[in-house]
C-alpha cells in the first residue's frame, strides 16, 4: 500500500493533464484513508508516506476547488445543501468516493500532529464556513428572516439522513481544530467569511428558541449553530489582534450586539444569548492584543449603545421564572430563580470591568479566560488583572442593583461589587467618581438588611483597607439618617459612626463637616419633650408625667418650626442609646466638636434629659465628657443653664472658679450636703430635688462627673 501511494503522488506531480491529476490525486487520497484505518500511529505514517506540508496544502486545494465548484454550477452560484450532500455521498466507476475521502483527508490531517498552516494556506476554512453557512438552511444570503423548515429539512434528509449528519459533524470537527490555530481567524480576513460567521452566530439567537418551539427548526440545526457560536469563540479567543481592524470595519461588534438588544424571553435563548456575550467579551479582550494596534473594540460597544443593552438584558433575565430554553430542553431541566445564565452575565460584566490594556512586562495568556491554565502562567498578570479598567461596566454592574426588583440579583451584584473593590486596593477610589457607594446608600431605604449589611461593609473595607476618607459617601449616610427609614437602620448608621469615630480620631472631624453633629443636635432640639405644655398631647407618657408635677424642673422655650416627628433618633427606644452614644464619641477628645456643641446650645438642650429614665445615661456621659476635658465647663454648666430649680448651693467652693460658682438664696426643697472622700480633694453634691442628685468632684486637680443617683 506505501509503494501504490507513492507511485500515485508521483503520477499526480509528474502528470501535465488535469484529467489524469485529478485521478491520480483521487487515487492517493483513497489509499491514504485506508492505511489511516490500518495504521496505529498517524504521525509516523503521514511521514513514511509524503511530506507532509506538501500533501496538506494540495488535498485542502483540491477539496477548496471541488466545493467552489459546486457553487458555480448552481443557478443562484451558491452552495445548496442538497449537491452538498450529493458530492459526499458520490462513487466513481473505480468505486472512490472522492468528495468523502477529501473530507476524511483532512479530517485525519487537522487532528494529527502536523503544522495546520498548510492546511490555512490552502483555504479550506473560509471554504468549510461556507458549507456550514449552506447546512444551516437553504437560504442563499443566510438572511434573519427565512430559516429551514422540518418539511425542507425531511426533504434534504431523503438524500441520506446519516450521511448528512456524517457530513456536518466532520465539518465541525475540522473547523474547531483549525480554529484553535492563532493564525486561524487572519485566514479569514481577505474576504467575507468571518462577517459570514458572525452573522450565522448572530441568526442563531432569531432561531433557536420561537421557531424551535414552533416546529420549524430541527434539533440538530440548533446544535449548529452552537457549534459555529464554539468556532468563533475559539478564532477570537486565539487571535494575535490581527482582526481587530476587521471587526469594526464590518461593525461586527454591532451585530452581535443587536441580538442582544433584541432579546425576549417569549422567544429567545437566555443561554445562547449569553454565549454571544461571552463572545462580546472575547472581542474586547482581542483588541488589547499586540497586533491590535490602536483599535479598542470597547469602543464599538460604547458607540453602539451596548452597555444599555447589558443592563436591559439582565433585567430581562430577572425576571425569568422556569423559562425552558432549548438548551435546557436537551438537558431536562429549566431554570428558576437567579438562574446559571443570570449568574453568568453578573461574572462577565466583573470581567469586562477588569480587561484592558496590561502594563509593561506583564505577558497575559492569550485565550478563553473560562479555560484553565497554569498557576505559573497567572501570577505575572493576575494582580494587574484585577484592576478596574473600565468604568462604564461598573456602571452596568450599578445600574442593574438599582433598577432591579429581584433581591437575589441585588445581592449577587453587590456581591460581585465588593470583590472587585478588594481585588485591588485602587479599585475603590477609580470608581468614586461613579459615586456607586453613595447611591447605592441613599436607596438603602428600600433594601433588606442583608444589602444594607454588604452596602456598609464595602464602606468599612473602603475605611479599613483602602485607607480612604469617603465624605461623599459618609454624606449620603447622614442624608440616609434624616429620612423617613426604619428605625433598625437608623441604629445601623449610626453604631457605623460609632465603629468609624472608634477606628481614627481625624472622623471626628469628618463626621462633623458632613453634618452628623448638627443632625444629631437637630433631633435633639426636635424632640417632643421640649415642644413645652401646650403639645402635651403629643408627648410620651414617661414625659408628661414630669410636665404635670409641680415640681417640673424642665421649661425650655419651643424651637420654631421644629418640625418634630421629621426626625426620631432620641425618641424611639431603639436608636435613643446608640444617638447619644455617637454624640458622646462625637465629643470625646474632640476640642472643636466641643466648640460647636457649645455654641449651639447643646448643653443647654441636653440638661432638661436628665429627668428621663432612658435618656439620663446618655446625657450623664455626654456632660462628663465635657466637664472632663474641660475644667471652666463645669462652670458653664451650672452658670449658663439657667436650670429652673430655686436653690443651687454648694457643700465647698471649687477650687478653681470661686467667682462662678456662688451660693443662691436657699430652698425648703434643696439640701447642702457635703460630700468627702480620701481621694477627694474638692466636691460639691447637689440635691435637685424629687430624688435628683449630682454629685462634681475635683479629682486630682481635674473636674469630672462623679455620681448621678
Amino acid at each position: 500500500m506505501e509503494l501504490d501511494f507513492k507511485r500515485h503522488w508521483e503520477e499526480f506531480r509528474s502528470s501535465s493533464s488535469e484529467k489524469e491529476k485529478e485521478k491520480a490525486l483521487n487515487m492517493t487520497v483513497d489509499i491514504f484513508c485506508r492505511s489511516v484505518k490500518q495504521h496505529s500511529n498517524l504521525a509516523q505514517l503521514i511521514t513514511m508516506l509524503v511530506e507532509t506540508h506538501i500533501f496538506s496544502f494540495v488535498v485542502g486545494r483540491a477539496f477548496v476547488t471541488d466545493i467552489e465548484k459546486l457553487g458555480l454550477r448552481s443557478k443562484a452560484r451558491s452552495l445548496e445543501i442538497k449537491s452538498l450532500i450529493g458530492y459526499f455521498s458520490e462513487v466513481t466507476e473505480d468505486g472512490i468516493q472522492p468528495g468523502s475521502n477529501l473530507l476524511q483527508a483532512v479530517e485525519y490531517l487537522v487532528y494529527g500532529p502536523i503544522d495546520k498552516q498548510s492546511l490555512l494556506d490552502s483555504g479550506i476554512l473560509c471554504c468549510l464556513i461556507h458549507i456550514l453557512n449552506a447546512l444551516l438552511g437553504p437560504d442563499r444570503q443566510n438572511t434573519r428572516h427565512e430559516v429551514i423548515s422540518i418539511d425542507d429539512e425531511a426533504e434534504v434528509m431523503d438524500t441520506g439522513p446519516d450521511r448528512r449528519l456524517e457530513v456536518e459533524g466532520s465539518v465541525v470537527h475540522i473547523m474547531k481544530a483549525l480554529a484553535s490555530h492563532h493564525a486561524a481567524a487572519q485566514s479569514l480576513i481577505e474576504d467575507k467569511s468571518l462577517q459570514l460567521l458572525f452573522e450565522m452566530v448572530a441568526n442563531g439567537s432569531l432561531i433557536l428558541s420561537s421557531r424551535y418551539k414552533e416546529g420549524r427548526v430541527p434539533l440538530h440545526n440548533i446544535q449548529l449553530h452552537r457549534h459555529a457560536m464554539q468556532i468563533l469563540g475559539l478564532l477570537m479567543a486565539n487571535d494575535n489582534g490581527s482582526t481587530a481592524k476587521y471587526i469594526r470595519k464590518h461593525q461586527l461588534m454591532k451585530v452581535l450586539l443587536n441580538t442582544v438588544k433584541d432579546f425576549k424571553l417569549e422567544t429567545g435563548d437566555p443561554a445562547y444569548t449569553m454565549s454571544i456575550v461571552d463572545l462580546l467579551l472575547e472581542c474586547i479582550e482581542l483588541s488589547y492584543r499586540p497586533e491590535a494596534g490602536d483599535i479598542r473594540l470597547r469602543e464599538d460597544v460604547r458607540n453602539a449603545h451596548g452597555y444599555q443593552y447589558l443592563v436591559q438584558f439582565a433585567l430581562v433575565l430577572s425576571k425569568d421564572n422556569g423559562f425552558e430554553t432549548a438548551e435546557s430542553a436537551m438537558e431536562g431541566t429549566s431554570s428558576q430563580g437567579l438562574s446559571p445564565t443570570l449568574s453568568r452575565l453578573l461574572d462577565v460584566l466583573v470581567s469586562l470591568s477588569q480587561t484592558g490594556p496590561v502594563d509593561t512586562g506583564l505577558t497575559k495568556p492569550k485565550g478563553n479566560r473560562r479555560r484553565q491554565t497554569s498557576s505559573s502562567d497567572r501570577d505575572g498578570w493576575e494582580k494587574d488583572n484585577c484592576k478596574v479598567k473600565d468604568i462604564d461596566a461598573i456602571q452596568v454592574l450599578q445600574d442593574i442593583c438599582l433598577k432591579a426588583d429581584s433581591r437575589d440579583l441585588q445581592t449577587e451584584v453587590l456581591n460581585r461589587m465588593f470583590k472587585i473593590f478588594s481585588s485591588h486596593l485602587e479599585n475603590y477610589m477609580l470608581c468614586q467618581q461613579l459615586r456607586t457607594v453613595p447611591l447605592l446608600i441613599l436607596n438603602m431605604g428600600k433594601f433588606p438588611s442583608s444589602l444594607q449589611e454588604i452596602i456598609l461593609k464595602i464602606l468599612e473595607y473602603a475605611v479599613t483597607v483602602v485607607n480612604c476618607i469617603p465624605e461623599q459617601e459618609l454624606l449620603a449616610l447622614c442624608c440616609l439618617l434624616q429620612q423617613q427609614v426604619t428605625s433598625e437602620l437608623k441604629h445601623t448608621i449610626l453604631s457605623f459612626f460609632i465603629k468609624l469615630l472608634s477606628f481614627e480620631q481625624r472622623y471626628k472631624k469628618v463626621l462633623r463637616e458632613v453634618g452628623v453633629l448638627e443632625v444629631l443636635l437637630d433631633d435633639l432640639k426636635q424632640h417632643k419633650f421640649l415642644s413645652g405644655p401646650e403639645d402635651n398631647g403629643n408627648i410620651p407618657s414617661c414625659f408628661k408625667k414630669h410636665l404635670d408635677s409641680k415640681n417640673a424642673i424642665i421649661s425650655s422655650p419651643k424651637l420654631l418650626d421644629s418640625g418634630f416627628g421629621k426626625f426620631s433618633l432620641f425618641e424611639t427606644a431603639g436608636t435613643v442609646s446608640v444617638a447619644w452614644n455617637c454624640l458622646f464619641y462625637l465629643l470625646k477628645k474632640a476640642e472643636h466638636n466641643q466648640v460647636t456643641f457649645r455654641s449651639a446650645n447643646g448643653v443647654n438642650t441636653a440638661l432638661p434629659f436628665l429627668v428621663s429614665d432612658i435618656h439620663r445615661p446618655g446625657v450623664l456621659r455626654v456632660l462628663s465628657c465635657l466637664i472632663i476635658e474641660d475644667s471652666a465647663q463645669v462652670c458653664q454648666v451650672l452658670y449658663l443653664s439657667k436650670m429652673p430649680f430655686s436653690s443651687l448651693r454648694f457643700g465647698k467652693f471649687c477650687d478653681f472658679c470661686p467667682k462662678v460658682c456662688f451660693s443662691a438664696s436657699g430652698s425648703k426643697r434643696s439640701e447642702i450636703l457635703p460630700f468627702s472622700s480620701g481621694s477627694l480633694t474638692s466636691s460639691i453634691f447637689l440635691h435637685l430635688g424629687r430624688g435628683i442628685s449630682v454629685v462634681f468632684t475635683n479629682l486630682k486637680g481635674k473636674f469630672g462627673l462623679f455620681h448621678f443617683m
